[in-house]
C-alpha cells in the first residue's frame, strides 16, 4: 500500500499503530462479512484467500475504495490476485504450499545493500552486528540454512580483522 500521506517506515513502531489506526475499520469489513475468504494483515501488507477468483476481485475493489477513502492506495504491481500454487510473497518471503517459505530477492537486495552501506560509512561493529543480527532472525523463519551460512562468512572475517 502507497500513502499519499507523509509516510512513516513500516519497520517503525509508529507505522505499525498508524497502519492498525487506519485499516481497522477495514480488518472489521473484511473479517466479519460472511463467506468472506481468509484475511490477513501485518502493519500494512494483507492478504486475501478465497475459492474464487471473482470474488477476491470484487474484493479487491471494494479495498480500493475503502484505501482511497482514507487518501491511501495499493502499491502497483505488488498488488494483486495469485493462484497460491503460483507462491504468495508477503512479509518478505514466498510462501509455497507445502514449503518452507524462501527469502524473496528484493529482501535479499535491501539487506545487502543496508550491510555495505554500513561498511562503507565504517559504522562501529556493535551496529553492524546489531543490524546482521536482527536480518538473521528474521530470515530463520524461511528455508535459508546456505544463506545465513554464506552472510555469516565474510562478516565473521571482518570481525576478526577488527
Amino acid at each position: 500500500m502507497d500513502s499519499q500521506l507523509p509516510s512513516v517506515k513500516g519497520s517503525c513502531p509508529a507505522g505499525q499503530l498508524w497502519g492498525n489506526y487506519y485499516l481497522d475499520a477495514l480488518d472489521h469489513e473484511l473479517t466479519e462479512q460472511p463467506g468472506g475468504g481468509a484475511y490477513l494483515r501485518y502493519t500494512d501488507d494483507f492478504l486475501l484467500f478465497a475459492d474464487d477468483k471473482s470474488m477476491l476481485w470484487h474484493a479487491r475493489e471494494r479495498i480500493n475504495t475503502h484505501l482511497e477513502n482514507i487518501h491511501l492506495r495499493f502499491a502497483l504491481p505488488k498488488s494483486r490476485v495469485l493462484a497460491c500454487n503460483e507462491g504468495v510473497p508477503f512479509c518478505g518471503f514466498r510462501f509455497m504450499p507445502g514449503q518452507r517459505p524462501r527469502v524473496l530477492g528484493a529482501t535479499k537486495r535491501r539487506f545487502e545493500a543496508r550491510r555495505l552501506r554500513l561498511t562503507q560509512e565504517d559504522a562501529p561493529w556493535a551496529q553492524v552486528s546489531a543490524a546482521i543480527f536482527a536480518w538473521y532472525q528474521f530470515s530463520q523463519e524461511g528455508n535459508t540454512a546456505g544463506l545465513r551460512q554464506a552472510y555469516a562468512r565474510p562478516c565473521h572475517r571482518q570481525r576478526n580483522e577488527a
